[in-house]
């Protein structure tokens, strides 16, 4: 009798084990799965969420910049003003005694410059490299003034290299961001 009891025992664990693997095993996949489902929605929820709440934001934008239309069109950098930041530093490395190589602004940045739409609250930048040749006192003197200029931003690279030791003239590369308005082009 026992072992019967033992062997319905086993049968009914056998059973509830398969029942387990069978039944319980899948409807678990299918709620981590339906879980995961809920997360994403969720995340998917709050991100729609967010954008509705910044509409307002972007449809005052949108009509300050319908509006701004023909004022934003006055803002492009015009040829003159290059021409005259260009003249300024050419004339300032003259004061100076330098002899200039070469100024050089980025040509994709002018092309970017020419085709881009600015707002009032952002002057346009450009890079300029100076690459001239002079006594390294000169060469201070002239970065000071660049320096001091309403037009300058900052530096992005500079390069002093002698020829020789006993050289009194230097090789010097200087480049920087100039903000390019029509009362600020001037050095």
């Amino acid at each position: 009798m026992k072992s019967r009891y033992f062997m319905a025992g086993g049968l009914g664990l056998i059973i509830l084990i398969l029942w387990l693997f069978v039944l319980v095993t899948p409807t678990l996949r299918q709620h981590h799965h339906l879980t995961d489902q809920l997360e994403t929605a969720e995340k998917s929820r709050l991100d729609y969420h967010r954008t509705l709440q910044e509409v307002p934001e972007l449809v005052r934008r949108y009509k300050n910049l319908i509006k701004s239309g023909a004022s934003g069109r006055s803002h492009l950098v015009s040829r003159e003003e290059i021409d005259r930041l260009l003249k300024s530093i050419r004339t300032t490395a003259g004061s100076h005694n330098l002899t200039l190589k070469e100024i050089t602004p980025s040509l994709e940045e002018l092309l970017e410059l020419s085709h881009r739409h600015l707002d009032d609250s952002t002057p346009p930048i450009l890079n300029i490299t100076v690459d001239f040749k002079g006594t390294l006192a000169n060469g201070g003197r002239f970065i000071e003034d660049i320096e001091r200029s309403s037009c300058y931003r900052r530096v992005s690279r500079c390069l002093i290299s002698n020829t020789g030791e006993k050289a009194v003239l230097s090789d010097i590369t200087y480049s920087f961001e100039a903000v390019l308005e029509s009362e600020l082009t001037e050095l």
